[in-house]
């Protein structure tokens, strides 16, 4: 509290001082995107999972993520995890035979899916937003 800044109708001020301190700490695994290019026919990108005590590799598998697209939403195949100073790097892949729509593609984390060994979830949510022109 900062000294003489905070007074009651009388003008009586509060003195300054330390009020409390709070440790916090989430314990959610997180997801980033690692960005690539895309082709015509398919794209292949990296998600980097992490967590500040052990991930559960194995909760790693194609519906970890899925992929917002200009005509729907897609699922993903996952080619493979690497793993190395604790981060887990799955590479997934968007593959369509007609060719892939011009337009805006968004990478999502799927609710109740990759986990640490205490079952925290990585969340759900919008992890990247690319727009693409072919």
């Amino acid at each position: 509290m900062v000294a003489n800044h905070v007074a009651d109708l009388s003008g009586r001020t509060v003195p300054g001082g330390l009020l409390n301190i709070y440790g916090l700490w989430w314990n959610n695994p997180a997801a980033v995107v690692v960005s690539s290019t895309p082709t015509l026919h398919q794209w292949d990108f990296q998600v980097d999972f992490s967590d500040n005590t052990s991930l559960n590799v194995p909760s790693i598998t194609a519906n970890a993520v899925r992929v917002v697209a200009p005509d729907g939403t897609f699922a993903v195949s996952l080619l493979g995890t690497t793993t190395s100073n604790g981060v887990t790097r799955a590479t997934f892949r968007l593959a369509s035979a007609g060719g892939l729509a011009n337009g805006e593609y968004q990478i999502w984390t799927n609710p109740g899916q990759v986990h640490d060994n205490q079952n925290n979830f990585v969340l759900e949510g919008s992890r990247a937003s690319y727009w693409f022109w072919f």
